[in-house]
């Protein structure tokens, strides 16, 4: 259960996951790209990022506790049966109702003019959401929001409202959303409820039991406390993230990601034994045709690991190889039945080669900045 960052966490895990860590210099043999390590490359912060007072930035303990109950919620309606409410006025939306909905978005100034491509972002027929899970915001496209905050009172305005029936919803898009004619501007939203599906009656109350057998969590309070930690570095680092003002791309962390890309792509069309001569050869091909993904996808993942590097640094969270090595064996042994499954690797040796140590430094070094960054901004 990680945060919004894992969806670059495991961005980078993808990408070093598709690399084998191993060498070769002869023209026969079969060559295996190596990069360099990010977290020893050397570059002045101060040229690529300011990072913002973290005592200044405040979380909302309500939307901590809201995210936290609805994950107890989720865990208690498992198991349950389900009706679904289609007809005209059947149901009204309440929390933790999955809801079917269209909507509609335009100016609500009734001045502003959008091309078409970008009215089509807001707009969406018949999709499906939890109310209360904070993912409305991944309706829309990352160009115009990418957290949940962006549109929480967008879900909010659902509660209430009646299977057939609409209303509109003005909703202030995010000031940084990539789209310019979007940043800051107000969108009315005519937005239509299709249908609700809920549990068909009372579930009851969250046991032990239960938690022990879905989550290994020994009791309820036990799991809850996890889950206030959890939720309380995830709001952290994205409110800090969201004040981050990234100055410059450093060239040599944004070119280590395009590489990565580029092998990837270079293993799904050319497999995995190619000698130097036609590595190099097919390198030369994939970046011709596919450089504007690659760096479109580079672009955010350097950025992103440019914060983390300043966190971790602001915060003073570096890992010895022993603290390394340790966090590592217990990682295997909290997680090895899963690793096995989806990696095929069968000790944390074998892991470390499949992710990578850069990697899985990275990912422990994170776990630990969600720890301690609660304890350095306000919580109101």
């Amino acid at each position: 259960m990680k945060s919004k960052i894992f969806k670059i966490i495991s961005a980078f895990v993808l990408a070093a996951a598709m690399i084998a860590a191993a060498i070769s210099c002869s023209d026969n043999k079969v060559y295996k790209k190596t990069f360099p390590s990010i977290s020893e490359i050397e570059y002045d912060p101060d040229l690529y990022i300011k990072l913002p007072v973290l005592s200044d930035i405040t979380v909302s303990k309500k939307e901590v506790d809201e995210r936290v109950d609805y994950a107890l919620m989720s865990l208690l309606l498992q198991d349950a049966e389900y009706t679904l409410y289609s007809e005209a006025g059947s149901a009204e939306a309440s929390l933790y109702d999955t809801v079917n909905i269209s909507f509609v978005g335009a100016p609500d100034d009734g001045k502003t003019v959008l091309d078409d491509n970008t009215l089509e972002m807001l707009c969406k027929t018949s999709v499906n959401l939890v109310i209360g899970a904070g993912d409305i915001y991944k309706l829309f496209s990352d160009k115009i929001m990418d957290s949940p905050d962006d549109a929480a009172d967008f879900e909010r305005e659902l509660i209430g409202l009646s299977v057939g029936d609409s209303k509109n919803i003005i909703l202030t898009l995010p000031g940084d959303c990539q789209i310019s004619a979007l940043r800051g501007l107000n969108v009315r939203f005519t937005v239509s409820l299709n249908t609700v599906n809920r549990p068909d009656a009372d579930v009851g109350s969250l046991t032990d039991d239960t938690v022990l057998q879905k989550t290994g969590y020994p009791t309820v309070n036990e799991y809850r406390n996890y889950l206030v930690e959890y939720y309380l570095g995830d709001l952290a680092y994205n409110a800090v993230v969201e004040k981050c003002e990234i100055i410059d791309d450093c060239k040599e962390i944004f070119d280590v990601y395009v590489d990565k890309y580029i092998h990837e792509l270079i293993l799904q069309s050319y497999g995995d034994e190619l000698t130097e001569k036609e590595y190099n050869k097919a390198y030369d091909e994939v970046m011709k045709s596919s450089k504007d993904k690659a760096y479109a996808w580079a672009t955010p993942v350097s950025r992103e690991r440019l914060i983390l590097n300043s966190l971790f640094e602001l915060c003073e969270i570096k890992l010895s190889d022993k603290q390394y090595k340790t966090l590592l064996e217990a990682d295997w042994n909290e997680n090895k039945e899963k690793y096995k499954q989806t990696a095929g690797v069968e000790s944390a040796k074998e892991l470390e080669d499949y992710f990578g140590k850069d990697e899985l430094m990275l990912a422990y070094c994170f776990d630990e900045l969600l720890r301690v960054l609660p304890g350095k901004i306000t919580v109101a």
